[in-house]
């Protein structure tokens, strides 16, 4: 009863930051399960990767409540729908494959280093000169081609795309930050989406485990830290338009440095 209760908030967590920042609720989830799962109950370390699988199935329901608030809020540039379905297609294909074929401790390392990437990401953004403009074409298809690059890190990873998409739509295409968040929450929830129908569809677990498991998914694991997530991810996005969206960053940073060093060592 504990272990679900823990579960339940462990949600909560992810899916606050969901809502808020459209970082899909990975970078709380896997380093806090890994500690526990691994390192504390001494599951072997191939469990990291039904891990990665069970975070992109969380990230889906954190995604997809903060999607539907931030669609009401108008926070959404829905043109950009279809080339993240394509990239998220393509791109999380990719990084499902990749994720059987790496050793643990490569996907161990990358993660690290997206989380430390990420954090430098928030911290060093800046205000810039910000446009509610329609993107052109031409800017759509360059978002997509990068989205794919990301959806496959990010499928290899069991993460959302906000960390990375958020800066690319703020800083590079001067979109304001609110819907640079909004629309990045969209991106997460299409890349986590397809990434857990991959993984749905895997029938080998990668290690013995006792647990309830669909593919490498486990629904044990899965299904309290999503409930959690749907009542998290519906506080974060209404955060999102009342807070100070940079201080909670700098926050933030500090905690995806302090997760990355866990799991590194």
């Amino acid at each position: 009863m504990l272990i679900i209760l823990l579960l339940l908030l462990l949600g909560v967590g992810s899916g606050l930051f969901a809502g808020l920042l459209g970082l899909g609720g990975g970078l709380i989830f896997l380093p806090l399960t890994k500690f526990y799962y691994i390192d504390y109950l001494g599951y072997p370390p191939e469990f990291l990767r039904i891990l990665i699988a069970t975070s992109s199935a969380i990230i889906v329901t954190n995604g997809l409540s903060a999607t539907v608030h931030h669609y009401r809020k108008r926070n959404i540039d829905t043109s950009l729908l279809p080339y993240f379905i394509v990239a998220s297609i393509l791109g999380s294909r990719l990084g499902v494959l990749m994720v059987d074929r790496l050793p643990v401790d490569i996907v161990r390392y990358s993660l690290c280093a997206f989380m430390l990437l990420s954090a430098t990401r928030i911290l060093l953004n800046r205000n810039v000169r910000e446009e509610d403009r329609q993107l052109a074409p031409k800017e759509r298809l360059q978002i997509g081609g990068i989205g794919f690059g990301i959806s496959a890190l990010l499928s290899m990873l069991g993460l959302g795309g906000g960390a990375l998409m958020t800066p690319v739509l703020n800083a590079v295409y001067s979109q304001p930050i609110k819907k640079a968040i909004g629309t990045a929450t969209m991106f997460t929830f299409t890349v986590a989406g397809t990434a857990c129908f991959y993984y749905l569809l895997e029938t080998e677990v990668p290690s013995p485990t006792n647990h309830m498991m669909v593919g490498y998914v486990d629904i044990q694991i899965a299904l309290p830290v999503a409930i959690g997530g749907l009542f998290g991810s519906w506080i974060g996005a209404n955060m999102l338009s009342r807070s100070r969206v940079q201080t909670i960053r700098y926050v933030f940073a500090v905690l995806l440095i302090a997760g990355a060093a866990k799991m590194a060592f």
